[in-house]
């Protein structure tokens, strides 16, 4: 399995979360503005076409933010935004999850599990991060 370039503890992680949580509160506004353009009923027009597309860009340009910082955004249909980044927890690579509506990091999940299948990252990891 390729090892990410940028492994966070979860001190490293929730440090990054008041900038991540501007991101990510700009992804799904986008993404819910994006989905109701072109989810109209009346027929496609220029000016919601040439909306959705600078909206389409916008998003790309978040995405790309989140890149840099080295986690990514995961979310269905813009209603939860899931924000993972990964890390070694007691020799095994993971996921730590982060949800939006959460106020810190807490939870961790494998690389081949989904975000609903996500435990709690022990106490005792958690405290020596801090």
């Amino acid at each position: 399995m390729l090892v990410p370039a940028k492994l966070f503890t979860p001190h490293e992680a929730n440090r990054t979360l008041p900038y991540v949580r501007r991101v990510v509160d700009d992804l799904l506004n986008h993404g819910r503005e994006l989905r109701v353009l072109w989810e109209r009923e009346e027929p496609r027009k220029l000016q919601p076409i040439e909306r959705a597309v600078k909206v389409a860009e916008q998003l790309e340009e978040l995405h790309r933010e989140l890149d840099l910082i080295g986690c990514s955004f995961r979310s269905v249909n813009f209603e939860v935004g899931v924000i993972e980044f990964p890390a070694m927890l007691q020799g095994e690579l993971v996921h730590l999850s982060w949800r939006h509506d959460e106020t810190d990091l807490r939870h961790y999940h494998g690389p081949r599990e989904s975000h609903d299948q996500r435990r709690p990252i022990p106490a005792d990891l958690l405290e020596a991060s801090s």
